[in-house]
């Protein structure tokens, strides 16, 4: 089959997980040798599995902010996989696909070959960039403040979640950065930090 041949090395997805479902979704990269290797995530796995070709991750969806998953969540050491809450929240996924084939696989990234999204889940879009984007950040802000980090970009407006006027956009939506710069995250599953994406970069 034909390749998408993006190169981006972040790997951006807005999904949402629908309630009481599971999800699954694969991720196909072209290493620099030329072998294919698949990158899945879902809320069905129970545990990171791997092997020369394909990653298995665990993903552990985020629910609204208070609620009583949320709260178990956090205090869970490894949050809870399984079905999405009945408050999921509308995420922005960031991977970056050349860190996770160096550091699971020690292989060199050079493009992604295609992408499947299995029910059951909600997507906006997805792109691949080199930029680090910032979704709580608009290009408006950004003209106004001037203040972000060298590499960091706002998120461009096709891509970007509404915030209602004097909401934040870290109490409306999720940010998972994978891998996870926080050594305080597991490095086994994909899941939400206590770190909002203003702090990343």
């Amino acid at each position: 089959s034909q390749s998408l041949g993006l190169s981006g090395r972040h790997l951006y997805l807005l999904l949402r997980p629908l309630p009481g479902k599971h999800f699954v979704v694969h991720v196909d990269v072209g290493a620099e040798d030329g072998r294919t290797i698949r990158i899945s995530f879902s809320n069905l796995f129970k545990e990171f599995k791997s092997s020369a070709t394909w990653l298995q991750f665990p993903f552990v969806c985020g629910a609204v902010k208070g609620s009583v998953y949320d709260s178990t969540a956090q205090s869970a050491r490894h949050g809870l996989v399984g079905p999405a809450p009945s408050g999921s929240r509308w995420t922005c996924l960031m991977l970056d696909l050349r860190s996770v084939l160096s550091v699971y696989l020690n292989r060199r990234y050079s493009h992604v070959r295609s992408v499947k999204l299995c029910a059951n889940l909600m997507v906006k879009n997805l792109v691949t960039s080199d930029l680090v984007f910032n979704p709580e950040v608009t290009y408006s802000a950004a003209r106004q403040t001037k203040t972000l980090p060298d590499g960091v970009a706002p998120m461009p407006r096709e891509f970007s979640f509404p915030v209602p006027k004097g909401e934040k956009w870290q109490d409306l939506y999720d940010y998972i950065r994978f891998p996870s710069e926080s050594s305080k995250l597991p490095y086994d599953s994909i899941q939400k930090g206590e770190a909002s994406a203003a702090t990343t970069g």
